[in-house]
């Protein structure tokens, strides 16, 4: 080869093609991959950490202030220096402070008493006394009533009927046998007359489910659909055409102005009987499940507690402590003394429907006089305040409970249990009702009605609701009281 002979020339390995790395990350197919495989992830892990996503979520001000503060903080400072070291500053105090309110129980409490703000109710509603049976009695009643061998009982719980006034206890029956176990399903629904002291009580025609309340599936389908939230309450509804729906209430945490996080609840979850799912509202719940007792016990228990320590804000509690109330009970009694349910309780009453009932009297023991009653809305929680105005003062459920033995000295009052104090109104008269069952065994069964006068606590006993009824229909009003 002669020296002017040029070496041929060897072309450079080329390089992929950015342009069509862009093409192929912006093309569907990427997309629709991706969002697989996000979802696929997201369903596979969700149920097994929606605890830690429900704990993330109640304290969700503390990760969300520094993750947007900081990085905006450190992108101003590029061009503005001080301005940019002041805003991640202010973002790691706000932070802290956040820090500080949710983990104090007293200044959540203060938040939740803020609020519920109770709108005033200037006249004592008329209660429907429709409720006489309490929850041990009638889970009793509703076993009598299976006669399904393959069955169970589960968790009763109440029902309101606008249409007739009257009131159900309500208990699922889920299968027990293996093949009702692999989805969860349940074979009816036993309903009980919670109005009557006797066992009326039925299993529901056409009332069973495909998976019921306690079904994985359930469990799985609320996780999915509800990560930031956890299960309230169950009921159990039978709708127009008479066909069924599971009702579960869910509640979550919202933000209140100071960074606290406070439970609320947001909305109901219904499960049809083939198993198909649909989301409402709490406001949408209470137009379509007029009387289901949705809102749930524990936080209306809760919101009382707080209201009455700091209805008046934080000074007031910690300085001049004016007005402090509690709930009217005997915390000291044991659970065979309570049958393990204690107030608020719910009640029907004219004009308002299903109330949770929360009475208050002043905080100690030195005085039992009746000094406010909290009625939260069955469905929304939604909050009303009557405060009597009497002289001399109506006396709560507490000292009441206390004088249901004068309705019969005679009777073995230590096999015996004065169980849930409801508030009777009728016309001008304010009493408090207790239904006396027996302790021993697991039958709890039912003995008698006792009505304790909220004034002059004077105790009447009763076999069964027409003598109750009877009585109420032609008493006087209690030494001339207005309402």
């Amino acid at each position: 080869m002669s020296e002017n002979d040029a070496p041929a020339q060897v072309p450079a390995p080329t390089s992929p093609d950015k342009g069509s790395r862009k093409s192929r990350f912006r093309s569907p197919r990427f997309w629709l991959k991706s969002l697989a495989l996000f979802a696929l992830v997201y369903l596979i892990a969700v149920p097994f950490v929606h605890p830690l996503l429900v704990m993330a979520w109640s304290v969700m001000p503390i990760f969300v202030l520094p993750l947007i503060g900081i990085p905006l903080g450190l992108l101003i400072a590029r061009k503005f220096r001080k301005t940019g070291i002041s805003v991640v500053t202010l973002a790691v105090l706000a932070t802290a402070g956040v820090t500080a309110v949710n983990f104090t129980d007293w200044f959540v409490d203060s938040q939740i008493a803020a609020y519920i703000a109770p709108t005033r109710v200037s006249t004592m509603p008329m209660s429907i006394n429709n409720r006489l049976l309490p929850r041990p009695t009638a889970l009793h009643y509703a076993e009598n009533s299976n006669t399904d061998n393959r069955l169970r009982v589960g968790r009763p719980h109440l029902l309101a009927d606008p249409k007739s006034d009257m009131m159900y206890w309500q208990v699922p029956l889920h299968y027990d046998v293996w093949y009702g176990r692999i989805l969860g399903s349940t074979g009816g629904v036993a309903r009980v007359d919670a109005g009557a002291t006797g066992q009326h009580a039925e299993t529901m025609p056409d009332s069973g489910f495909l998976y019921g309340d306690e079904s994985w599936v359930a469990d799985v389908a609320f996780k999915w659909l509800h990560p930031f939230s956890e299960k309230a309450e169950v009921v159990y509804w039978q709708k127009d055409d008479g066909s069924w729906v599971i009702l579960t209430s869910y509640m979550s945490y919202s933000p209140t102005w100071t960074g606290a996080m406070i439970p609320v609840v947001k909305g109901v979850m219904e499960i049809s009987q083939n198993g198909m799912i649909h989301n409402y509202s709490i406001s949408e719940a209470s137009v379509r499940y007029p009387g289901a007792a949705l809102f749930p016990e524990k936080l209306g228990r809760r919101y009382a507690e707080a209201y009455a320590k700091y209805k008046h804000g934080l000074v007031n509690y910690w300085v001049y402590q004016k007005d402090l109330l509690m709930i009217s009970e005997d915390t000291s009694l044991p659970d065979d003394e309570t049958g393990g349910n204690h107030p608020p309780f719910f009640q029907d009453f004219q004009g308002m429907g299903l109330q949770l009932v929360a009475p208050m009297e002043p905080n100690g023991n030195s005085s039992s006089a009746l000094t406010e009653v909290l009625f939260f809305d069955g469905i929304t929680g939604k909050a009303r305040s009557f405060s009597p105005t009497h002289v001399p003062p109506l006396n709560g459920p507490r000292q009441a409970f206390k004088n249901v033995h004068k309705a019969d000295n005679q009777a073995d009052w230590p096999d015996f249990a004065a169980l849930e104090g409801k508030l009777v109104t009728k016309d001008h008269n304010r009493y408090w009702l207790f239904t006396v069952i027996r302790k021993d065994g697991e039958s709890h069964a039912f003995v008698m009605l006792v009505l304790v006068d909220g004034y002059t606590l004077d105790a009447y006993k009763f076999l069964s609701k027409d003598e109750l009824d009877k009585f109420l229909e032609n008493a006087k009003a209690s030494d001339g009281h207005q309402p």
